[in-house]
């Protein structure tokens, strides 16, 4: 779940600033007189007391007349283990119960679910060795809470005070050695906020010893640094903070805003607009646009000019995948992959040209431009073509699917598809006179027995197959076969008449697109329309480790990304040669790591919004409490995925909604959602192009957004926005992500449905994540500590984004 982007604990408490928010969940705290916190100095111990209990005797009696009927007696316990006294300290807890009373401390109130005693006079210092006693009284909201979590602090320092106004306070900055009246305690130009949201040391000027101070590192490569990204307000962990697809050191160099996706606000995206020529800092009205794509046997170009800002993001020439159904590798005089056009409203503007292979081309070839007709079902000649060399250039009349053919090959095929075969020509002239058609199916044995013996193919110069005349059906499907073929002569505009098989479905095959519906039940037999289907699939598959066969690495990985499904899986030994931070493993208290550990939490949440919150508190509550106690074993790296070892936390709830409301989820999904409708409509509502392949770099939209350089959102830590650090805490970025069509329909030449981006995550740590500082050293050690016999298991995170999809064709 967190990647190397990981913010150490010492960053996160550092991130608190002025508010800790509640305790993760109730959890049954610790009994009474457990140790609650502990440190080099002190000890916190806590107690409730109980009816019966002795030490209701001892309850001062100014809190016990001031305590209302319904409410509850407990202590802390303050035990200075120094050799020296503490002076002027605090005592910072988390308790959702209201305190009614308190003796010998003062209460800072108005912090919510957050409690903080302020030392008095009376107890101001306490001497080496000696424990000083804290009284209150409790009203419960339902039934009595133990406080999970606690914080001290000494010498005037305050959870509620920050002197030197950087974000944190006064309290927090003393814990982590920092200066409480320095913004930038090492001097390295990052305040110390700043620098530990981004994974620098706070309290050493070069963390990383490489010569260059902190404030002038560059760890996203975006040739800005972090000082700068500051100034701009830029993400000083994503190279494209706007995703207009344009790095944002190239937009500072061109005077673009790196944080607005479109600068001059003509409709037209920055990223965009350098692809076409045209100036991202002035808007325009219409635009001339190029594009192109490499087929490896030809290479396409489309070029349209004067095209609207809406229009520009629409017009495109695309590769299609080998083997299209509308010309397949047998297709006479095939030379290689063919090309969807896409555009809105430029019919017959768009010039197209074809750059062919020398290698594909030669004597006895002659390379022309065909498209698809859909209507007619037709390889069309595309008129007023050009060959110039190995280059063919024409207009494009309309969007449609384009290839190039030998011509010499195809059109004879098909002219020798329409001829009369001479040796039965007595028996087919009188069966085509008599119009004979044996088997009644609105086939005459004349056309049955061209289309069997090849004479009669289909428009792209297939053959059909061996239909028998004295069999209705031959295929079987409930439809007779003149109601899924019928032979007609073509009549386009430019093009020659044409004898052929125009098919309504594939007389030879029950279910023509694969759909599992048999023809003869299939509104739309030529058109795969199943009512839910998935239609992409990332590299890191749900449930799955990144490598899951090493020596098949089919995409590149991504090393935001962890593989931490693993549990239960070290020894001591093996902890403490990851590091020696772990020696401390062996003898930390449970309950002491779950307190550090909620503190990384805490950091999430502070400030966030409900949503935000409760998707931290999901994922925590999940983590601890998933298990109830039980063990699930141990899973280690080669280990299958089995479900019934982990919980499944989000779908539908407040991390859906909360990564939902994410800039960046908003941004990929827009974006997503208009390739989606452009191949949609560029396959007539046909959904069969979407099959998802094992081979996950043969899918086709895991081929246009890697084209287009749509990537899946991450979630930056941010010094300034709240819910995107509760995001950044909870999920730097999923471990993977499907898209599944919902409830679709086509009817006529429209088609609808729903988008349902699901992401998934595993919310834990492995070995490549940063794990050398307390706070993750716990995270790490509860998980995967042999001594905790795997009853912390990562649950995983699951986010539903559901949006609708139409359109027409």
């Amino acid at each position: 779940m967190y990647r190397r982007v990981t913010i150490p604990l010492s960053a996160v408490l550092l991130l608190l600033g002025g508010a800790i928010p509640s305790a993760i969940a109730d959890g049954g705290g610790s009994p009474p007189g457990k140790t609650l916190y502990r440190d080099t100095e002190v000890k916190i111990s806590y107690r409730k007391l109980g009816a019966g209990d002795p030490q209701q005797s001892k309850v001062p009696p100014a809190i016990r007349e001031k305590t209302p009927e319904g409410s509850y007696f407990a202590q802390f316990q303050v035990e200075n283990l120094s050799q020296h006294e503490i002076n002027d300290w605090s005592l910072t807890f988390e308790l959702p119960d209201r305190i009614t009373a308190t003796d010998a401390v003062r209460l800072d109130s108005g912090q919510g679910d957050r409690a903080t005693f302020q030392s008095t006079p009376a107890n101001k210092v306490i001497e080496p060795g000696e424990t000083s006693t804290l009284w209150y009284s409790a009203r419960p909201d339902g039934s009595a809470h133990t406080p999970t979590w606690a914080n001290f602090a000494k010498d005037g320092a305050s959870p509620t005070k920050d002197t030197d106004g950087d974000g944190l306070t006064d309290d927090i900055e003393q814990r982590a050695k920092l200066d409480p009246k320095a913004k930038d305690t090492d001097r390295d130009g990052l305040t110390d906020f700043v620098e530990l949201g981004n994974r620098s040391d706070a309290l050493k000027r070069d963390t990383d010893s490489d010569g260059v101070p902190d404030g002038q590192e560059d760890p996203d490569g975006d040739n800005i640094t972090i000082q700068r990204e500051l100034r701009f307000k830029t993400a000083a962990g994503n190279p494209d903070t706007d995703a207009d697809d344009l790095a944002d050191g190239k937009e500072l160099a061109q005077h673009t805003d790196p944080v607005k996706a479109d600068t001059d606000g003509d409709g037209v995206e920055d990223g965009q607009e350098g692809r076409i020529g045209s100036d991202p800092r002035t808007a325009e009205s219409v635009f001339d646009v190029t594009r192109t794509a490499d087929g490896g046997v030809t290479e396409a170009s489309a070029v349209v000019d004067g095209l609207r800002p809406d229009q520009v993001q629409a017009f495109d020439i695309t590769k299609l995948p080998a083997g299209q159904k509308q010309f397949p590798k047998s297709t006479p005089g095939y030379l290689g992959n063919g090309y969807q056009l896409s555009a809105d409203g430029t019919s017959g503007r768009a010039k197209v040209s074809f750059a062919i292979d020398p290698k594909r081309t030669g004597p006895g070839i002659k390379p022309a431009v065909y498209r698809y007709d859909e209507e007619s079902q037709r390889l069309v000649k595309v008129a007023a073509q050009r060959l110039d060399g190995n280059t063919i250039t024409a207009t494009a009349g309309d969007p449609a699917k384009y290839v190039v053919l030998d011509s010499r090959a195809f059109d004879k095929a098909v002219e020798q598809g329409s001829r009369t075969n001479a040796t039965n020509a007595t028996q087919d002239a009188q069966d085509a006179q008599q119009s004979k058609d044996s088997d009644n199916d609105g086939i005459s044995d004349y056309d049955e027995r061209q289309i069997r013996d090849g004479r009669i193919l289909t428009g792209n110069g297939l053959p059909v197959g061996k239909l028998d005349p004295d069999d209705p059906d031959s295929d079987g499907d409930s439809v007779v076969d003149g109601k899924e073929i019928q032979v007609v002569t073509g009549k386009l505009s430019g093009a020659a008449d044409q004898v052929y098989a125009k098919l309504a479905s594939n007389p030879l095959k029950r279910d023509t697109d694969g759909d599992g519906k048999r023809d003869g039940a299939d509104k739309q037999p030529m058109v795969a329309v199943p009512t839910d289907k998935l239609i992409h699939q990332s590299a890191n598959r749900e449930g799955h480790r990144k490598e899951a066969d090493p020596s098949d690495v089919q995409v590149p990985l991504n090393p935001l990304v962890a593989d931490d499904l693993t549990f239960n899986d070290y020894t001591y030994d093996e902890l403490t040669d990851l590091s020696w931070q772990f020696y401390v493993a062996s003898f930390t208290p449970e309950s002491w790591m779950w307190g550090e550990f909620n503190s990384i939490m805490n950091a999430g949440k502070a400030g966030a919004d409900y949503d935000h919150q409760q998707a931290v508190v999901d994922l925590y509550n999940g983590f601890r409490y998933g298990r109830d106690g039980q063990s699930a074993g141990t899973v280690t790296v080669d280990d299958n995925f089995d479900p019934a070892r982990f919980q499944t936390v989000g779908s539908g709830t407040a991390l859906s909604r909360a990564v939902a409301a994410s800039p960046q989820e908003k941004q990929y999904i827009e974006k997503a959602e208009g390739i989606i409708t452009r191949l949609l409509q560029d396959n007539r509502g046909d959904t069969a192009p979407f099959t998802v392949k094992d081979k996950l770099d043969q899918n086709l939209l895991y081929q246009e957004f890697n084209r287009t350089g749509l990537k899946y959102p991450v979630y930056d830590f941010s010094a300034t926005d709240d819910n995107q650090r509760a995001l950044s805490i909870a999920i730097h970025q999923f471990h993977g992500h499907t898209i599944q069509l919902k409830d679709y329909t086509v009817s006529g030449n429209t088609f609808s449905g729903k988008l349902v981006f699901h992401s998934y995550d595993h919310f834990g740590l492995d070995p490549d994540d940063e794990i050398t500082t307390y706070g993750f050293i716990d995270w790490f050690t509860l998980q995967h500590y042999d001594r905790f016999d795997g009853k912390y298991t990562p649950p995983i995170a699951q986010a539903d984004v559901e949006v609708p999809i139409s359109g027409s064709f």
